[in-house]
């Protein structure tokens, strides 16, 4: 999936409204899909899919974004890149120059002067990390086939 211009404007126009908090989540997409209505399916479902992302993962994407200021246009492309798996070259023309070459690693640090992954795993402790561990799902009794 590539995404062109007028659809991160208007990722970028609905994360305006939606952020705001005065409305419904929905009913704010219904009244912009009803003012847009020259958009096409797949430009609706892309604008729709990205919007209630960002919604669902707010908080994280403000903590990303941070320390700058989490303006409408940085929410829709965290959420392209971090949540819908966009890489740079499926922005394509949308992004500015300032955008392409942000390098967050100067920035913020990762925590223990580590980068990637390790960084992140340092933070957690000693925790166990992952689908497989032992838990209320998980048979401790021994098999008897």
């Amino acid at each position: 999936m590539s995404i062109n211009p007028s659809q991160l404007n208007h990722i970028e126009a609905v994360l305006t409204k939606m952020t705001r908090f005065d409305n419904p989540a929905d009913a704010v997409l219904s009244a912009y899909f009803r003012a847009h209505d020259k958009l096409g399916a797949n430009d609706r479902h892309i604008i729709a899919e990205t919007a209630f992302a960002c919604l669902r993962r707010y908080g994280q994407l403000c903590a990303l974004i941070a320390p700058q200021k989490a303006t409408a246009r940085r929410l829709a492309l965290a959420t392209l890149a971090r949540v819908r798996g966009l890489n740079i070259k499926e922005f394509g023309s949308s992004l500015k120059e300032e955008e392409k070459t942000s390098d967050r690693r100067t920035e913020r640090p990762h925590p223990a002067g580590q980068s990637g992954r390790a960084g992140r795993a340092a933070s957690l402790g000693d925790r166990k990390v992952g689908r497989n561990r032992p838990g209320r799902h998980h048979r401790t009794w021994p098999r008897h086939d």
